[in-house]
């Protein structure tokens, strides 16, 4: 509620609590994910849709939210792998 008001440090204390509760919780790394996005952080926005996938969170919105930010960084190859496998832009990831 509070991303989509607007109220970016609202939300963001709340995906950061949440994530502190329950660090495996993949809707609150998709919400920072999303967050940075909106920033214009897309280094940010990937780095948490990668935890949101990790963490489960392999919906559309991840998936576009990941996509987009990869191609805002100029990472082409990883926006072609993530659409044939979500997971081994995560692989790849991890291996950093």
């Amino acid at each position: 509620m509070h991303l989509a008001l607007g109220h970016f440090a609202q939300a963001e204390e709340l995906f950061d609590a949440a994530v502190e509760r329950a660090p495996d919780y993949g809707p609150a790394y998709k919400g920072l994910g999303m967050l940075g996005e909106q920033r214009g952080q897309m280094e940010v926005a990937v780095y948490y849709y990668l935890a949101a996938l990790a963490n489960g969170g392999e919906s559309t919105a991840v998936k576009r939210g990941l996509e987009k930010g990869l191609k805002a960084l100029g990472r082409e190859s990883d926006v072609r792998r993530l659409r044939q496998d979500p997971r081994s832009v995560l692989r790849d990831a991890v291996s950093y």
